[in-house]
């Protein structure tokens, strides 16, 4: 008799992504909550950083069920903005609450809500703005 007489689940390999050269932040969002009206509530906030959105990388998920895994060689890349994203999307088992910044091999990850959310509630936009002060030194 077997030992297994059921098939063994297969893990999803993450899609790796390659980080570009680039001053700001890397954005990580779910592609659900891409839209149009929250593309121009992002821009607002990464200008917020001295920084222009279509100067960054931003990365679109499939809505959480996909894993992404950032290669960076690139030291001048600290921050990823993660947005409606948990640290297993990023293939990172840390401390994910959000609005809490966690350091890891030189990369600092925030994760937040979803943009819908924290764009309809002004406690979820201070937390985001009190987080983003922290880390600029603003």
């Amino acid at each position: 008799m077997p030992f297994l007489d059921f098939p063994i689940y297969d893990i999803p390999a993450p899609r790796v992504v390659d980080v570009v050269n680039q001053s700001g932040p890397i954005i990580l969002v779910n592609s659900d909550d891409y839209t149009k009206s929250h593309q121009q509530f992002l821009s607002k906030i990464v200008a917020a950083t001295k920084h222009q959105l279509d100067q960054l990388q931003v990365v679109t998920t499939k809505n959480g069920s996909e894993t992404i895994s950032l290669r960076s060689k690139d030291p001048s890349t600290r921050l990823i903005l993660c947005f409606g994203m948990r640290s297993m999307h990023v293939s990172l088992n840390c401390d994910d609450r959000s609005y809490r910044l966690v350091e890891i091999d030189n990369l600092t990850y925030l994760f937040c809500n979803s943009l819908g959310e924290i764009q309809s509630d002004p406690g979820q936009k201070k937390a985001l703005w009190s987080s983003l002060k922290q880390f600029y030194q603003l």
